[in-house]
């Protein structure tokens, strides 16, 4: 399904993600958890600067709903479960029409997706409330993806 998609590590340099002639009008991309080779998609987005997004999630800033839970999910899967992070990514000239079908096909075939966890007022949440339900989140994927995953942090 990725095989025109362009691959990256997460974190990863600014140059890494811009491979692009001329400057596209969109870019949709796909988060995905690495293990044996093994991606499994978490999270399908649109945007129009890509380095700037991924920097978004690193900052996790808890009034920005997608940024914190994606920027959770990415700390989680990386340093308690101890998955690789990498970015699927491509130019888009309808990048909110190609996102919408990106979720859907994958949805469609079986994938859960953070896109679809609920999302939370900043102004009422508990931001350990909302820390905890992506952790779950997170550990449901995992356990459907049917992969083995490495030990916890805790665990080693």
């Amino acid at each position: 399904m990725f095989e025109d998609f362009t691959l990256a590590e997460f974190p990863q340099s600014r140059a890494d993600l811009t491979r692009f002639p001329g400057r596209p009008s969109g870019i949709i991309y796909v988060m995905c958890l690495v293990h044996d080779g093994q991606e499994v998609p978490f999270y399908v987005g649109q945007t129009r600067r890509l380095s700037e997004r991924m920097d978004d999630y690193c900052a996790k800033q808890f009034a920005a709903c997608t940024d914190f839970r994606v920027g959770e999910a990415i700390c989680y899967f990386r340093d308690v479960r101890r998955f690789e992070i990498a970015v699927r990514y491509k130019p888009s000239p309808q990048p909110r029409k190609d996102e919408y079908t990106t979720i859907r096909d994958l949805q469609t075939s079986g994938v859960r997706l953070l896109n679809d966890l609920v999302s939370y007022s900043y102004k009422d949440a508990d931001k350990d409330r909302e820390r905890t339900a992506v952790k779950r989140f997170c550990d449901v994927l995992v356990q459907s993806s049917g992969i083995s995953p490495p030990a916890p942090a805790a665990a080693r």
